[in-house]
């Protein structure tokens, strides 16, 4: 990773990670940040047909088990919550489960690209990558069965980019992009149709976005891989950072 140490990237995807909970403009409504010594929580309080919700969100590196847990413990967390754990040391998911912890499977990662170099993928006949900037092209997405909604507000956010596939007028699959610093963005919500799925229109889009960021001077683009797509982002070039796992507290907590 020329310009940055792989340990600065890992620094910066960690803290991209908790800020990609707080991006929209919903989120910053239901929700804050707070800082629990070395615990950064994210906490939203909203409510949904008419009950009100608390869901905690925990984002943990170079903390032990047993500290998390009573670092957690004494902050009284909500009972919708999710840990985020960097693995950052052989066995440190056994420690955990010792701890117990409950692990959620499968695991994520950490990864960066650097822009000096990015797989140009060509685009299938009869198809068009768009970036969403109208009322009109937010409703493309929002017809994509599957995908996350997304609001006229967030489209209009100079930080957020929505882009999305479509073939012909048909919209089959979008993704989001997030400026995050001088020269970092976050890829996330990167979503294909299942019945289109395996026509590399992933690919297609994420090499979009990735161009359009090196044009605006971006040098990295940081993202969280899920298991399954792990093998999929590799390929686009993606390296890994660090695994990151997802446990629940134990049951006495």
């Amino acid at each position: 990773m020329v310009g940055k140490s792989r340990q600065s990237l890992r620094n910066l995807a960690f803290e991209a990670l908790i800020s990609s909970y707080l991006l929209t403009g919903r989120q910053r409504q239901m929700g804050q940040r707070l800082e629990l010594g070395p615990i950064t929580c994210v906490h939203y309080d909203y409510k949904w047909e008419d009950q009100r919700r608390k869901v905690d969100n925990f984002f943990i590196w170079g903390v032990p088990p047993g500290e998390v847990a009573a670092i957690i413990a004494e902050y009284g967390p909500a009972d919708d919550h999710l840990l985020f754990a960097v693995m950052d040391k052989p066995g440190l998911a056994n420690e955990y489960m010792f701890a117990g912890f409950s692990a959620l499977t499968p695991g994520n990662y950490l990864m960066a690209h650097s822009l000096d170099e990015i797989p140009q993928k060509p685009l299938p006949q009869e198809h068009s990558i768009h970036l969403a900037s109208t009322a009109g092209e937010t409703m493309f997405i929002n017809v994509i069965e599957g995908a996350d909604f997304v609001l006229m507000e967030d489209v209009l956010d100079p930080n957020l980019q929505f882009y999305y596939c479509l073939r012909g007028s048909e919209p089959l699959a979008m993704a989001r992009n997030s400026r995050i610093g001088p020269d970092l963005s976050w890829i996330s919500h990167v979503y294909t149709k299942p019945d289109y799925r395996g026509l590399g229109l992933a690919s297609v889009l994420m090499s979009q976005i990735m161009n359009d960021c090196r044009n605006a001077g971006d040098r990295f683009s940081l993202l969280l891989a899920t298991e399954p797509a792990h093998g999929f982002y590799q390929q686009l070039g993606y390296q890994d950072l660090a695994p990151v796992l997802n446990f629940h507290l134990p049951p006495a907590i």
